[in-house]
């Protein structure tokens, strides 16, 4: 049997190229569920998303992107069979998902082979808000303390009115952090 040749380089940059537009896709679709958070077509699209970043990244071998698309794959999934509720927190954390995302490929086609801290830190954060978004009211104050740990400790400040998240404190500078953190 004849071995079929791939040239690796094309199949990278048609990956990178797919994966931005993806990306770019996914953006749109998450700012539309805030507004539609029971768009059933939109949810299904939003998954399918997810799903073909992760297949096609366990095609080139990016497994840290692989391994967190799935994760953003799961949260997902949890949204379209109604285990877990649309929330401004939860489409503000999905969102910083193709954020990170976005850089654990870049870091990938830059030569990186492992998930870095952020990327792991990131998953982590990933599975403890969504575990937490299922067993709390949507929008509820644990929800919005766990997403904003998880922002903080990605080096992504929070913007936010005083008062407008339960369990941040403002500290100097007008940035909000959660109760217990210092910048």
């Amino acid at each position: 049997m004849d071995e079929i040749e791939i040239d690796r380089d094309a199949l990278l940059q048609t990956f990178l190229a797919e994966a931005e537009e993806t990306f770019v896709q996914m953006e749109q679709g998450l700012v539309a569920l805030e507004a539609r958070p029971g768009d059933d077509q939109l949810l299904n699209a939003l998954f399918r998303h997810a799903h073909t970043v992760k297949g096609a990244a366990g095609l080139v071998g990016f497994d840290a992107v692989r391994d967190l698309a799935h994760d953003l794959e799961d949260v997902l999934e949890r949204l379209r069979k109604r285990t877990l509720t649309v929330s401004d927190g939860l489409v503000t954390l999905l969102l910083q998902s193709v954020d990170v995302l976005r850089g654990a490929v870049a870091d990938a086609a830059a030569g990186g082979t492992a998930a870095s801290e952020k990327v792991a830190a990131f998953r982590r954060g990933l599975a403890e808000a969504a575990s937490a978004a299922g067993q709390a009211a949507p929008g509820g104050a644990a929800f919005a303390r766990l997403l904003a740990i998880v922002l903080v400790a990605l080096g992504i400040w929070v913007a936010a009115a005083p008062g407008s998240v339960p369990g941040l404190t403002q500290p100097s500078g007008g940035m909000q952090m959660p109760m217990g953190m210092q910048p």
